[in-house]
């Protein structure tokens, strides 16, 4: 079957440079089944970057522009602005009452993945050229014997951007997110180069390659606990626990019969009741509880859940001696912070509440370091390994 459907489409340029015209165009629609949407198809992950210009008349306004890749109509945006305010529009427009440098946040998500983007926008009576403000390059990496998955994780790179990384063992790759396995045990200095705008960028970092698991990290006692929010009769649990790792396990028991679950901030539909959820914390050594009582629907109000903060952090190290800098977006004055180095002293986690610390560790070794910010008790955690040599 045919359908002859007419559409008019309209086109029109800043500041009347071109007329606006109107072109009518006939389009000849088939009715065959086999182009429906195939919803077995795998969802592709996101790729968040934006671009951002000064308004012309005021340079504490400023327009940004999504330029993210594999997104869809359903895709959805969350804006940090670096000022304490946000956005869930696609192209926001932000005045800033202040001059100042500021760490925007583009954070993209569809139903399965999400990815962040970060640049530094500098705020100031004469609008600054975005070319020109100078990358923080930085990267974190997971290990698995000797295979190592190798992140970028630096701020204020553009969509051109190339990476060049040296591995310390004469190889490298011009990935922006590498894989690489070593052929030996030892240390290796990784630098990761960036080049934009005819201009590069390093930052290099020394790691411990074993074949064997290094468990010590988790082999911590950890400590179970959580918060939650709630909309109508749906709860959402943010899994606060510290001393966890990526090889942490957690199941919830909600209490109410039904099967328990493992995800990490899972969300469950209860009918009206009290119930006694409990959340078990394991890793190869411990397992821990925590329980609360929640009463459904006696719930008051609804958590914003845009207040939630997200942990990032980055550091120098010296020696032992290593400096640790909060890179957190959405964070306030009021933020707390709960640092844990990976270590024992005096029978107990090295910890820190400190925004920004500095610890001197007392032996070489690999160590899971943990950043925890909370906003009105609602936390996120930021885990990375570090080799002291």
């Amino acid at each position: 079957m045919m359908k002859n459907k007419k559409f008019n489409w309209s086109t029109q340029t800043k500041k009347g440079l071109l007329a606006f015209k109107v072109i009518t165009l006939s389009l000849i629609i088939l009715g065959i089944n086999s182009c429906k949407n195939d919803e077995s198809l795998p969802e592709i992950a996101p790729k968040s970057m934006f671009t951002f210009s000064f308004d012309p008349n005021n340079t504490k306004i400023v327009h940004f522009q999504n330029a993210s890749k594999y997104i869809n109509q359903d895709t959805k945006y969350y804006w940090t602005f670096g000022d304490g305010d946000t956005s869930i529009i696609e192209n926001p427009v932000h005045t800033y009452a202040n001059n100042g440098a500021y760490q925007v946040v583009l954070k993209v998500s569809n139903s399965s993945y999400s990815d962040s983007y970060y640049l530094s926008v500098v705020v100031s009576d004469k609008a600054v050229d975005s070319t020109s403000l100078i990358p923080v390059v930085s990267f974190v990496y997971s290990q698995k014997g000797r295979s190592i998955q190798f992140q970028n994780s630096s701020s204020g790179i553009d969509e051109n951007a190339t990476f060049k990384w040296t591995f310390g063992d004469t190889t490298s790759s011009n990935a922006e997110n590498p894989t690489h396995i070593y052929n030996a045990d030892g240390f290796y200095s990784v630098v990761l180069k960036v080049t934009q705008n005819y201009k590069s960028y390093s930052y290099a970092k020394t790691i411990f390659i074993s074949e064997a698991e290094i468990p010590a990290f988790d082999t911590l006692k950890p400590t179970a606990s959580f918060s939650y929010y709630y909309q109508n009769n749906v709860v959402y649990f943010v899994n606060t626990s510290s001393n966890v790792t990526s090889n942490t396990k957690y199941t919830w028991n909600y209490g109410d019969g039904k099967p328990t679950e493992n995800a990490e901030n899972p969300n469950h539909t209860f009918v009206n009741g009290k119930y006694n959820v409990v959340l078990k914390v394991t890793n190869s050594k411990y397992t821990v509880t925590s329980t609360q009582t929640i009463n459904v629907p006696a719930l008051q109000s609804d958590y914003d859940w845009s207040k939630k903060p997200v942990a990032r952090f980055v550091y120098t190290r010296e020696g032992k001696g290593v400096y640790f800098q909060n890179a957190s977006s959405n964070i306030t004055p009021d933020t707390q912070y709960l640092w844990t180095f990976g270590t024992i002293e005096n029978g107990l986690p090295a910890t820190s509440t400190l925004e920004n610390p500095y610890f001197v560790y007392s032996k070489p070794g690999t160590y899971s370091v943990v950043l925890k910010v909370t906003n009105a008790n609602v936390s996120d955690s930021y885990p990375i390994e570090i080799v002291i040599p």
